[in-house]
């Protein structure tokens, strides 16, 4: 039995289809970035958070590489965990 770990957190974001494309190599890390910023973009979350998440999609949409990528995730998560606000789902 699979394990929900959604249940206790504020929010979810999914990013499993887009790094699916990565994975198959269907994009590269810059396009990788522009459809994660997208995504938070249109999430019902982005209203809530705004002020904090521009500096975080700015940085997504700016990827010139994996590594830049691997830094905004980083952000992401930092700026997710806290107080539980959002599950990133990428898997």
């Amino acid at each position: 039995m699979a394990m929900d770990f959604t249940k206790d957190w504020s929010y979810e974001i999914s990013f499993k289809d887009i790094f699916d494309l990565y994975r198959a190599k269907e994009i590269e890390p810059t396009e990788l970035g522009k459809l994660v910023a997208k995504r938070i973009l249109g999430h019902p979350i982005y209203k809530i958070f705004q002020n904090q998440l521009d500096p975080i999609i700015s940085g997504f949409e700016d990827i010139r590489d994996i590594d830049d990528f691997d830094s905004c995730m980083e952000d992401l998560y930092d700026w997710a965990d806290r107080n539980k606000r959002c599950w990133i789902g990428t898997f």
